[in-house]
């Protein structure tokens, strides 16, 4: 049901509202004023941020998927409906194609990448941590550079030293040893991953 100003009342969310809540819940730390899950003539919006004069336009997005130039695009056409500048908050699992990221710099859509961690500290007690890694000009590397400290650590806890070809290659840009192409690189860390390969 739409309300005056084309803004309409949110209808019920699916799996999607947690990583929502917990990006609004930064933005709100952060002082912004946060309204979740609107919709208008523009179409739905996950979240609209202002604080004094500035005014954001939140899509989150998580889970493994790709975003196309399409999808960026229809961020955009929202944000200048509503006159807030575009920001697309995604997971590490969230790709963009290069064509995307094109066309996010073009029109200045922030990507920044979100990371939530919930589990139990020592003595049980509840631990929970929030963090967000601003990318401007490379939207994939905050997600690389997650990967890259995960296989680092996999390495100090099997005891392997030296230069770990298998996290190296997918994401360093001059890696020891270069991989035929991405898709066996990604092939390599994978296999690390669940002990398939030394390094």
């Amino acid at each position: 049901m739409c309300v005056s100003g084309g803004v309409c009342l949110p209808r019920k969310r699916g799996k999607g509202s947690k990583a929502e809540f917990h990006v609004a819940r930064l933005y709100e730390r952060a002082g912004y004023k946060v309204r979740r899950n609107v919709r208008s003539r523009a179409g739905e919006i996950d979240i609209l941020a202002k604080r004094g004069d500035k005014k954001l336009l939140i899509e989150v997005k998580s889970g493994k998927q790709t975003l196309t130039s399409a999808d960026v695009m229809k961020v955009v056409r929202k944000a200048r409906y509503h006159g807030a500048k575009p920001v697309i908050r995604k997971s590490k699992r969230t790709r963009l194609t290069s064509n995307a990221s094109n066309i996010a710099k073009r029109y200045g859509v922030r990507i920044r990448d979100y990371i939530y961690v919930k589990g139990t500290a020592f003595g049980g007690f509840p631990m929970t941590i929030e963090a967000k890694l601003t990318v401007d000009d490379k939207s994939m590397f905050a997600g690389a550079m997650i990967d890259a400290i995960r296989g680092t650590k996999i390495a100090l806890d099997r005891g392997v030293g030296g230069p770990i070809i298998s996290v190296s290659a997918p994401f360093f840009k001059h890696p020891p040893v270069q991989a035929p192409s991405d898709e066996i690189a990604l092939q390599w860390f994978e296999e690390f991953i669940q002990g398939k390969r030394e390094r």
